[in-house]
């Protein structure tokens, strides 16, 4: 290395060193090792802060088992948000290495500290602490000199302190508009106005009539023992617990934009609030919250007001009070059955023209190797095992219960209603739920002009209407036919002594006869004699399979709506007669629609003359039907010429 390069790195050496003597801080006074600010202390431990800042009047925080609220110079709720932002940042700043009295740096004019800009008084646990901030540290950037009452020594500590306790009381009042807890509630009274005739006032600007208001009070109690959940009192009825906890919840995240004085309630539209919300619960929970108008020249912003409160709060409309769920159809249960399948002893289910069934729940015992459980489900009363689709009567069973309303459209209030023009008086279908305690009875009338075609419908213990989907109510009218046996005709074979058919459309008809089994089957209308027609023993043998025993695909229904719906209320597209004995009661009549498929293939829906049961036939027989049973002509055999072609 040569004698350049040394002197070279000689004075790069003695830069480097220069520099860091320059920038390294006058610490020579400070201690190496770090003092703790707030020995045995914690934030848990902390009851109490106070802080005085040069030139303000004093501000107390105090915790409580309910949180932190303000104590001086107005009693508020605190923001717990920003008390635990200043705790945090405050323990974050509690070591510090300390300068001693007699040191060359002490000077506590200089720090500031003779007279602070901000001290801050910690109580808790029977001690107390109070801790006094200075200036800023002019060799020490970003922090500032701070003593501990009681202490000689001074220390530094972050400016972040300063900053996190320069907060005035309106910024460490929470904005929250009430700070209950949700759990606590256990009791709300909801007042909703409603719009009568409007103010009205002479040319002189004088009332000469009040604005007219109605009022709907729903009170609404939590229940605790079975039927637990939210009950509208009166009326009773089941609600929805999630509407309602999203009540409680959201007028207790409601964030305050501003606080106004009390002055003019009427003019803040809070005299006669479109809502009011008295909320009452355990340990002496009890508030009332008024919402009123739109504040003047602040659009979307609405008065809110707190019962008992010198002030009234200024929220966000679209933001907090909109999602609030604040009316009783709101509040409600979509299900029309609110109470427990478990708690039902019986159904009963009538209706002019329908009959009456009933329904009652029972267990059934069902073995699977060494294991045996009963399984709950529904049967017809009275019927025995075998009569009835034990699969389709539990399902429709649980079905009666599955109800529900579709939207807020389906609530219909109280109008004045003529109960006899709406099929109410009597109903065209009623079902009644017998409980363990009282009943319950559902009333169904006329069908709803619409896309919907939904049934109005009453509760008996209720003066409400509403409408009820079409899909239950047209469900609920099969009524046995949800668990009837598919088959509808059923004879032996050997008794059919006769066949009719007539095709409306093509006015045309056929008739076959026998004597009695195993004599040969003759055509015995006018036209099939008349042209010496004879009966094909394949057709009539395949029809004979076919009708002797009809099964429903599907059963539709048994009012007379159905059938007019189907066309099976007047002369139908084609009758068929079935003769099995000579007297007038072994005839029975099939009234069958015409061809009702869509696309392609055979759909007919049919009915017996003498029966109202509506439902979907086979294709097959229909088929047979048309066909008839004629003998099909024979091919011509052509003569052989003798040569092959």
């Amino acid at each position: 290395m040569g004698w350049k390069t040394v002197i070279a790195l000689g004075v790069l050496a003695a830069a480097v060193l220069a520099a860091l003597l320059l920038l390294q801080p006058r610490d020579a006074a400070r201690d190496a090792g770090r003092h703790d600010l707030l020995q045995g202390w914690t934030p848990e431990y902390v009851e109490t802060i106070s802080i005085r800042k040069s030139g303000d009047v004093e501000i107390v925080l105090r915790r409580s088992p309910s949180g932190w609220s303000l104590a001086k110079p107005r009693q508020w709720p605190a923001s717990e948000y920003l008390v635990g932002s200043m705790l945090q940042v405050l323990f974050g700043n509690r070591f510090s290495p300390a300068i001693r009295p007699g040191d060359r740096d002490y000077n506590l004019d200089h720090a500031g500290l003779r007279e602070p800009g901000l001290v801050v008084t910690l109580e808790g646990g029977g001690r107390k602490t109070t801790l006094r901030y200075g200036h800023e540290a002019k060799l020490y950037k970003g922090e500032v000199w701070v003593q501990v009452e009681g202490d000689p020594n001074v220390y530094l500590a972050g400016l972040e302190v300063v900053e996190a306790f320069r907060k005035d009381v309106h910024q460490l009042r929470d904005k929250h508009l009430a700070t209950y807890e949700p759990h606590r509630v256990t009791r709300v009274v909801l007042t909703e106005r409603f719009d009568g005739p409007a103010e009205k006032r002479d040319d002189g600007g004088n009332v000469i009539r009040p604005a007219e208001y109605k009022y709907e009070v729903s009170e609404l109690e939590l229940r605790q023992t079975a039927p637990k959940g939210w009950f509208l009192v009166k009326p009773e009825e089941r609600l929805e617990d999630v509407q309602i906890g999203a009540l409680i919840a959201g007028v207790r995240n409601v964030l305050v934009t501003d606080f106004v004085p009390k002055t003019n309630l009427k003019e803040m539209g809070l005299d006669e609030p479109r809502v009011k919300i008295a909320i009452e619960g355990t340990e002496g929970l009890r508030l009332v919250v008024r919402f009123g108008g739109e504040v003047r020249d602040r659009k979307g912003q609405l008065y809110v007001w707190i019962e008992g409160s010198d002030e009234v709060a200024v929220v966000e409309r679209e933001k907090y009070l909109q999602p609030i769920p604040t009316t009783r159809n709101a509040l409600r249960s979509r299900r029309v059955v609110t109470w427990d399948e478990a708690q039902t002893r019986r159904i009963e289910i009538e209706g002019p023209g329908l009959g009456r069934i009933v329904m009652v729940p029972y267990k059934k015992r069902i073995t699977s190797g060494t294991m045996t459980q009963e399984v709950p489900g529904w049967r017809p009363d009275g019927a025995r095992e075998g009569e009835y689709e034990e699969e389709g009567a539990t399902a429709f069973g649980r079905f009666l219960f599955s109800v529900a309303l579709r939207d807020e459209k389906s609530w219909l209030g109280r109008p004045t209603l003529d109960l006899k023009q709406f099929h109410l008086d009597p109903p065209d279908l009623s079902v009644k739920f017998v409980l363990e305690e009282g009943e319950r009875t559902l009333h169904f009338g006329i069908k709803a002009e619409g896309d919907a075609d939904d049934f109005i419908m009453k509760k008996a213990w209720h003066d409400e209407f509403y409408w009820a989907p079409a899909e239950y109510v047209n469900v609920v009218r099969r009524m046995e036919l949800n668990y009837r046996k598919p088959v509808v005709f059923s004879v032996p074979r050997d008794r059919i002594v006769g066949f009719t058919f007539y095709d409306r459309e093509l006015n045309r008809l056929w008739r076959v006869e026998r004597e009695e089994k195993g004599k040969p089957w003759l055509y015995a209308d006018t036209e099939s004699v008349r042209l010496n027609r004879k009966v094909d023993p394949e057709r009539i043998d395949k029809l004979l399979t076919r009708s002797n025993y009809i099964q429903a695909k599907q059963f539709l229904g048994k009012d007379e709506e159905t059938r007019r719906y189907y066309e099976l209320d007047k002369e139908p597209a084609y009758k068929f007669y079935i003769v099995s004995g000579r007297a007038e009661a072994d005839q029975k009549v099939l009234w069958v629609t015409g061809n009702l498929a869509r696309e392609g293939g055979r759909t007919h829906y049919a009915r017996f003359e003498d029966e109202p049961v509506v439902f979907l036939l086979d294709d097959t027989l229909i088929g047979l039907l048309l066909a008839g049973v004629h003998e099909r002509p024979k091919p011509e055999k052509r003569p052989h010429d003798g040569h092959d072609h």
